[in-house]
């Protein structure tokens, strides 16, 4: 059976579709009330009206077909001060450097160098299928017609 233990409610509240009360804690912890129990109006009203505050959870045992469950038995506010919070090191972010990144029109100019390069093979290609060249001029042919869809993007 776990010890009982002080958490601070985040009023982050709500019912699951088998009516199961479900509520969080602030390190988002989330802890369930079964739709059976008795008393489960009586914590429903205590964890709605303790939103930000500390309430002590006492845990018990559940035994079912042989399997140990931990329950929450019961819940107490706490009244007076908190528990200290554990004080926790803040690790530095590391600065790293980014490359320049390239303007918009650098990467549009860029993207359509790669369009019109594959273009130009497939149709050098189209025209050596067609009869149209032989098979040894299709590369210079792609890169005249390469040359010619690029004139505007010098």
């Amino acid at each position: 059976m776990k010890e009982p233990e002080i958490v601070v409610l985040s009023g982050e509240n709500r019912f699951d579709q088998w009516k199961n009360f479900l509520f969080k804690d602030k390190t988002g912890r989330e802890y369930k009330i079964g739709a059976k129990r008795n008393d489960k109006d009586q914590i429903v009203n205590l964890v709605a009206a303790n939103a930000n505050r500390a309430v002590r959870l006492i845990w018990d045992v559940y035994f079912r077909e042989g399997t140990e469950y931990d329950i929450i038995k019961s819940i107490d506010p706490v009244e007076g001060a908190l528990p200290e919070p554990v004080k926790t090191e803040t690790q530095p972010i590391p600065q790293i450097d980014t490359p320049p990144s390239k303007s918009r029109e650098d990467a549009i100019r860029e993207g359509m160098w790669f369009k019109h390069r594959a273009f130009a093979l497939s149709y050098s290609k189209d025209l050596v299928c067609a009869g149209s060249i032989e098979v040894k001029e299709l590369y210079d042919y792609a890169e005249r017609m390469l040359g010619w869809l690029n004139k505007d993007m010098v």
